[in-house]
């Protein structure tokens, strides 16, 4: 019999932080906060009771803390403003400041705050924007959370017109654009003024006829310079929108990026976003799970003292403890009692590395394998190098860059191919897809091997002239390793954003798996080969599966449904001597023996003339749990 049950839910809390081979020259950008952010968080401290945002201070500036000082702009488009803080407009809706007849001719500075959450209406004379139209100057002005919905005249999250100056500002959001309208993210249209070191994350959603652009909708006689286009999908009758402007002349853009979003998985099949998904989220448990000890515990590595544990009690720690095992999150998981205590015998034995620490831990590799694992039979990679796809041990590249299926040094791979060549790989990669560096430089004796899973589809930035610039491109990545100092308690780095250009300097190849590819889960076979009822059957027979086999789990229960005994047996995790020097040391086991519950059925104690129950039941690394086999016998 062959039952299946809820997946099991995996305890403990949930948070973030990252992987293996610190690289020494990484430049690290944050993922979020910002200097709107930053000052946001400074600006709830302060006071601004003495403060009157409707009167101009004594240099005659308006400075504005609410929604109600934004709005008394359009009582004076002549005026100076400032923000003083960020401003949440709780999805209310904004009339455009500034119109054909008197265009906002003032000046506001933003100073990188946040003007949040505000759904623009359209402007009584065709041009909608946070300003209808604007003459003056806006300075770093930073709109997030935008909504426009535009059928007609020029629409553009900062100005449905600009002929003043947009310098540093930025807009998020969504524009839904039908019929006629001309629509940009930042401009409807503009052909006289500055547009300049801005940046477009609206998504556009448009149909025929309408005009529409990443900059501007109508864009004539102007240079723009360093904007950029980062945001999601822009659409016109389900086509993408590529071009700065919808409708252009005569215009120079100087150093401006859009983003490539032609690859992305929103366009793959459900079942293939499906297990991407799951393979980023399984990464992420491993990553952000909270745990602590009941007593103090030190972990000595035999090799490299930077690779030293040091648990202590009253500590919270997040993520699965580095070590060279390979072991799953379900075996770490077994190791604790419901109150998150440690149990008895991951205590009871003598304090040494091969304790705790490999008994249940997983290094950079070891990760992204049990992160693949539980959507890939075709996973069999055991270590950073294995992962090269020269090794054929299930990983695939992504792209078609040579000397992938050849060599086994990635250096060497990058000697073949271009750093543009290998970029457009990279803009191939998709969210649950894993980068690996594995090479020997002996010219100045650096070695590195380390791997990375992406949590995130790329964010891949092109040039005017289709080229990807490197630099300004990047990923988001989950990693095991990088803080193996323990900095904040975790040696994990949750959602790490890494420039493309680091990755290519450091030689990272791009890889997936046959699923990933294919975007399909093959369904999991799991059986006991011996079928046969009784006591005496209770250890006998093979648990053999597809894919990766976590645990076997013998428990029995009385006549009251009582369990009163129960036991649970791993796949095999060797010592630490094998595990560095013996290739199959972290084979991915898809078979078990139940002869290896012979040793532990004698700890049983079961009355005489009484009926009990016995399940056997075993957990692939897909995370469900399955019944094998149930049976009632006399003791």
């Amino acid at each position: 019999m062959k039952k299946r049950l809820l997946s099991l839910l995996l305890v403990f809390g949930m948070l973030s932080v990252c992987a293996c081979g610190q690289q020494t020259d990484e430049s690290l950008q944050p993922t979020e906060g910002s200097q709107a952010d930053n000052a946001s968080a400074e600006g709830e401290e302060q006071d601004f009771s003495d403060i009157n945002e409707f009167e101009p201070d004594e240099n005659g500036v308006y400075r504005i803390y609410t929604q109600k000082g934004l709005e008394n702009m359009a009582a004076h488009p002549d005026g100076k403003f400032e923000l003083l803080t960020d401003i949440d407009c709780g999805g209310t809706d904004w009339k455009p400041v500034g119109n054909s007849a008197e265009p906002f001719s003032g000046k506001i500075e933003g100073k990188g705050f946040v003007i949040s959450n505000i759904n623009i209406i359209t402007g009584e004379d065709g041009y909608t924007g946070f300003f209808g139209v604007n003459s003056g100057s806006v300075i770093s002005l930073k709109l997030k959370g935008v909504t426009i919905k535009c059928e007609s005249g020029y629409c553009g999250a900062i100005a449905g017109k600009n002929e003043g100056t947009i310098d540093m500002c930025g807009a998020e959001g969504v524009m839904e654009i039908s019929k006629t309208a001309v629509a940009g993210g930042l401009v409807g249209t503009q052909s006289a003024g500055t547009l300049s070191y801005s940046e477009a994350g609206v998504r556009i959603e448009a149909a025929s006829p309408a005009t529409v652009g990443l900059f501007g909708g109508e864009l004539k006689n102007i240079t723009v310079e360093y904007c950029t286009y980062y945001g999601n999908m822009n659409t016109i009758d389900g086509k993408f929108i590529e071009t700065f402007a919808g409708d252009e002349e005569n215009v120079n853009y100087v150093s401006c990026l859009k983003r490539d979003n032609s690859n992305s998985t929103e366009f793959l099949s459900p079942e293939a976003q499906e297990i991407r998904s799951i393979a980023e989220q399984r990464m992420r448990r491993m990553g952000t799970i909270e745990w602590s000890v009941s007593q103090n515990l030190t972990f000595l590595y035999p090799t490299s003292t930077s690779h030293n544990q040091y648990f202590v009690v009253g500590e919270t720690y997040k993520g699965v403890p580095y070590t060279g095992k390979c072991s799953s999150l379900e075996r770490f998981l077994y190791c604790f009692n419901e109150d998150g205590t440690l149990k008895d015998f991951v205590l009871s034995k003598p304090v040494g590395y091969d304790n705790y620490d490999m008994y249940m831990g997983v290094d950079c590799s070891g990760a992204v394998y049990w992160a693949w694992a539980g959507i890939s039979p075709s996973t069999n990679f055991h270590w950073t190098q294995n992962m090269l796809p020269s090794n054929k041990e299930g990983c695939l590249p992504v792209g078609d860059y040579e000397g992938a299926m050849t060599l086994a040094d990635s250096k060497e791979v990058y000697d073949l191919n271009s750093i543009q060549k290998m970029a457009e790989c990279y803009a191939l990669t998709h969210k649950g897809d894993a980068i690996t560096t594995y090479y020997n430089d002996k010219t100045i004796g650096a070695h590195e091997n380390h791997t990375r899973l992406l949590a995130e589809d790329p964010v891949i930035l092109r040039d005017s002239n289709g080229e990807i610039d490197v630099e300004a491109s990047y990923l988001i990545c989950h990693e095991q390793g990088a803080g193996l100092v323990m900095n904040h308690n975790s040696s994990w780095m949750i959602d790490r954003k890494i420039s493309l250009g680091n990755l290519l300097r450091n030689y990272y190849l791009p890889l997936t798996n046959k699923e990933l590819q294919e975007g399909k889960i093959p369904e999991c076979e799991i059986s006991v080969d011996n079928d046969k009822t009784g006591k005496q059957y209770m250890t006998t027979g093979t648990v053999e599966t597809n894919y990766r086999l976590v645990s076997v789990t013998i428990e029995i229960k009385d006549s009251n449904e009582k369990t009163v005994w129960e036991k649970t047996l791993f796949t095999p995790v060797d010592k630490f001597d094998t595990a560095r020097s013996d290739y199959t040391a972290r084979m991915t086991a898809r078979s078990f023996n139940l002869a290896a519950f012979a040793a532990y059925i004698g700890e049983m104690q079961l009355d005489e003339g009484e009926t009990y129950t016995y399940t056997l039941s075993a957990v692939p690394a897909t995370g469900d749990t399955y019944i094998l086999k149930e049976f009632t016998f006399v003791q």
